[in-house]
């Protein structure tokens, strides 16, 4: 799988996801409905232990987001992808913070 230069200005987030994100994960043998499965958009929710964030409260709002991309290797979840344009600044917070959270919580379908 080659890359070509590319000029990306002008690209949004949906052309990262097919033009570079889709071609990676196709090369590395990741296929929808597949031993390597890939799951677009599925709502993740995550639980937390309350160790972690203080006792939980019947006022706290689940956690959950929608990922671009989780990677699913023998029906377990192993890796998430979230797509940003290039244009979009990422520093540490952007980072860091999905990063720290999703490993100190449990996925729960």
């Amino acid at each position: 799988m080659t890359f070509n230069p590319t000029d990306f200005s002008g690209w949004c987030e949906q052309d990262v996801r097919e033009g570079i994100i889709a071609k990676l994960l196709e090369g590395l043998g990741y296929e929808k409905g597949s031993k390597n499965d890939v799951l677009r958009g599925e709502q993740l929710k995550l639980e937390y232990d309350k160790e972690i964030f203080g006792r939980p409260k019947k006022t706290d709002r689940p956690l959950e987001s929608f990922p671009d991309y989780v990677l699913v290797v023998d029906e377990t979840w192993r890796w998430v992808i979230e797509a940003k344009p290039p244009a979009e600044e990422i520093g540490n917070k952007e980072i860091w913070q999905p990063t720290v959270t999703l490993s100190i919580t449990k996925y729960a379908r």
